[in-house]
Order: structure tokens, then C-alpha cells, then sequence
């Protein structure tokens, strides 16, 4: 019987740099995770909550990524009607 071994694909460096830095990444969002798990009081105008800190800093990243989108399309929308026009 013969074991012949299946050649490997190389992983490329910066491919290997990119797993390392998700997993820091990872890691740091984690350890800030179990940091600020403690509750924070949230007055509105007609209601008051109590939740984690984790989860309202989750919401204002998800808030400004969702905007910043937003806006990025509209810019890019904007921006593509102008170069659309003729010269006159």
C-alpha cells in the first residue's frame, strides 16, 4: 500500500496577516464584550430601560454604519448624475 500525500496549497502572507488581525480583532471585541456587560439606565421622553452597555454601544455602531451607508450611496448616486450630464 502506498500513501501518497496530496500536494498543499500555500496560504499567502498577507493572507495569514489577515486571519492574525480578525482574530485580534475578534479577541479585543470579546474582551470589551465582557467588560461592559454591566446595565445602564436609558431615559427617553416617555419610557425608561435598563440595558447593557454592550448592547447600546452595538446599537449606536449599527446606527452609524446603517447612516454612513446611507450616505454613501446617495453621494455615489449624486455623484454619477453629474459625470451623466452632457457639457454645454
Amino acid at each position: 500500500m502506498e500513501n501518497k500525500q496530496q500536494p498543499q496549497e500555500k496560504v499567502a502572507f498577507w493572507s495569514k496577516v489577515k486571519i492574525a488581525v480578525a482574530t485580534l480583532l475578534l479577541l479585543f471585541v470579546l474582551l470589551i464584550i465582557i467588560k461592559n456587560w454591566n446595565y445602564v439606565s436609558i431615559n427617553l421622553v416617555f419610557k425608561s430601560f435598563d440595558l447593557p452597555l454592550t448592547f447600546i454601544l452595538f446599537i449606536a455602531l449599527a446606527i452609524g454604519y446603517f447612516w454612513g451607508t446611507i450616505g454613501s450611496y446617495f453621494k455615489q448616486k449624486r455623484n454619477s448624475k453629474k459625470e451623466n450630464l452632457p457639457n454645454e
